[in-house]
């Protein structure tokens, strides 16, 4: 299942320099909103997150509340503004995203790379260390809600 999966994925999911003229108008249009709940499991957000937020001028900032890989508890205090911020938002992916995973020891993480190669970090989790992809992908309601009661992100 897994190895069909990598390859579902590999097929459709584009390359961020196929989308990279949109990910600004993207950035530019999620800034304005406080809260942002992302219910695609693509990276087209989070890419657009990253670029935005890598821009030195920019005062504006989008948190996913992971600090090193991992969700925080206390995810609340990524409202307050640091370093120079004049506003920020949240960014929530409450049926879980390609960049998110549980490992084999059942953690659940963050998967970081630079831009261009996170498509191909996510591959190498999955396939060299047996991460799985963290997202509901069930079938029925039950099987749903059995799948987010046992994720402590989801």
């Amino acid at each position: 299942m897994r190895e069909s999966l990598i390859s579902a994925v590999k097929g459709i999911h584009p390359e961020p320099d196929e989308v990279d003229d949109k990910m600004e108008s993207i950035y530019n249009f999620i800034k304005e909103f406080k809260t942002i709940i992302s219910l695609n499991y693509d990276l087209l957000i989070y890419w657009a997150i990253m670029r935005g937020n890598d821009k030195k001028t920019e005062k504006h900032k989008i948190k996913d509340c992971f600090n090193n890989g991992v969700f925080a508890d206390n995810w609340r205090k990524y409202r307050n503004l640091i370093k120079g911020e004049k506003k920020c938002s949240l960014v929530f992916y409450p049926h879980g995203n390609l960049a998110l995973a549980t490992k084999k020891s059942r953690e659940e993480e963050k998967i970081t790379a630079d831009g261009g190669k996170l498509l191909k970090t996510i591959y190498c989790k999955w396939k060299e260390e047996g991460a799985l992809p963290l997202f509901v992908s069930e079938g029925t309601k039950e099987q749903k809600q059995k799948s987010i009661r046992n994720s402590y992100y989801l």
